[in-house]
């Protein structure tokens, strides 16, 4: 992994180099100045190209999705993405700074494994980490851009760029630790919603185009922790089976069903009903409500005045506790937010 910083030692190390060597060089993207390099030192070599005559492009096999999100939901959003999209599998969070990267895991580590990876994490605490992430001691790795490189991780299954990459390069490095040897991939770009143009040059650039998705239904998150803690079951010895057979049966018998229920939640981390969030930015403590207009009622839904006049006339309660609103384009339908109560 070469980034343009090292051009000018890479070329003195191939001016040391003995004239009769096999060279070979593996890279996700070709720029101009690494052909370059090829063209001068190497003797007739053979390219082997995977992606395409393209400088920037993804391999096949990557799902691409990308999601609006406001800074004080990212990390809530963040768990409930990788518990949906991951399916107990190995993500990478990449983040843009060392900061980011430490704040992100600590926050993870309520609900979901993950250690931090960064110029600042000693080597020996480096090895550790990126050890217990290929073993599965853990689930997912937070990083920044320069502490991934070189990396070889197999079989990661979810690419979370927690912050819009630098440039096009930069995105397909880090979307291309997924979908690896011809297997599938998912990639998943957070942005805020005046980050939505930049959104759209990174398709251009790279040839891509993302499917734009909203937040994880509460339901969606709790069907996906059942069934990851159901995966997980099947990894239970026979033997130790057998010691909790006697107390299983016994609340089985008792409880029926709701035994069962019980400890799935317990095990997904839902020992307690999850908190209320918008459906629409994820913010906690909020909910969302649809309005429909009535038929009998003149006035369309044309602005956020109009909302709240309505709500005036017959709910003036709920005018003075509105939120955000998001108009529909016929009129006749609107989203509304409000406190929790």
């Amino acid at each position: 992994m070469l980034a343009v910083g090292f051009e000018e030692d890479v070329e003195v190390i191939l001016q040391k180099l003995p004239a009769e060597r096999q060279s070979m060089l593996f890279s996700a993207t070709m720029p101009g100045w690494v052909k370059k390099l090829a063209r001068k030192y190497l003797n007739n070599p053979l390219t082997i190209d995977l992606v395409g005559d393209q400088d920037e492009k993804l391999a096949e096999g990557i799902q691409l999705y990308a999601i609006s999100a406001t800074p004080t939901s990212k990390r809530t959003m963040l768990s409930d993405l990788i518990t949906v999209y991951a399916k107990g599998g190995k993500t990478i969070v990449f983040t843009q700074t060392k900061r980011d990267a430490d704040e992100v895991s600590l926050a993870l580590t309520n609900s979901i494994a993950s250690e931090a990876l960064h110029g600042d994490i000693s080597q020996h605490q480096r090895e550790r980490t990126l050890n217990g992430f290929r073993q599965g001691k853990f689930t997912v790795l937070v990083a920044t851009d320069v502490a991934a490189r070189g990396l070889d991780i197999p079989n990661v299954d979810l690419i979370i760029h927690y912050e819009l990459p630098n440039d096009p390069e930069t995105f397909v490095h880090r979307s291309g630790r997924t979908g690896r040897a011809g297997k599938e991939g998912t990639a998943i770009l957070m942005y805020t919603s005046s980050q939505r143009r930049t959104v759209r040059s990174l398709e251009r650039d790279v040839g891509c185009k993302f499917e734009f998705i909203g937040p994880p239904a509460i339901q969606e998150v709790l069907e996906s922790s059942a069934e990851h803690v159901v995966a997980t079951l099947n990894g239970v010895h026979p033997e130790s089976i057998g010691f909790f057979a006697p107390t299983a049966q016994r609340l089985i018998d008792e409880k029926g069903v709701d035994a069962l229920a019980a400890a799935l939640a317990h095990l997904s981390g839902f020992s307690k009903p999850p908190s209320s969030r918008s459906l629409i930015n994820h913010e906690q403590g909020w909910v969302t409500l649809q309005l429909t207009r009535d038929p009998a009622y003149s006035r369309g839904f044309l602005s956020a005045r109009s909302v709240t006049g309505f709500l005036s006339d017959v709910y003036p309660a709920a005018a003075d506790e509105v939120g955000k609103i998001y108009l529909i384009a016929d009129e006749k339908v609107c989203l509304i937010e409000r406190p929790l109560l």
